[in-house]
C-alpha cells in the first residue's frame, strides 16, 4: 500500500510541475504575441487561467504528502 501511495503522489507530483510549466509557456506566447503584429492567440487566456487553476489544486498535495504542510502550520 505505501508504494501505491507513493506512486500516486509522484504522479501528482508531475501533474503539478506540467501544469506549472504550460502556466509558464502560456503567458510567455501571450506576452510575445500581443507585442507582434498579425500574430494573434487568443486561446492561450483561457488555457492560462486552466492551467494555473490545476496548479493550484494539485500544488498543495506535494507538501501534505510529505509532511511539511502539518510543520509549517503548526
Amino acid at each position: 500500500m505505501k508504494k501505491f501511495t507513493e506512486i500516486i503522489d509522484r504522479c501528482f507530483h508531475v501533474l503539478s510541475a506540467v501544469c506549472f510549466g504550460l502556466v509558464s509557456f502560456c503567458v510567455l506566447v501571450q506576452v510575445t504575441t500581443r507585442y507582434t503584429p498579425g500574430i494573434s492567440a487568443p486561446w492561450t487566456d483561457e488555457l492560462t487561467r486552466l492551467f494555473f487553476m490545476y496548479t493550484v489544486m494539485l500544488g498543495p498535495l506535494w507538501p501534505s504528502s510529505t509532511g511539511s504542510m502539518r510543520r509549517s502550520i503548526l
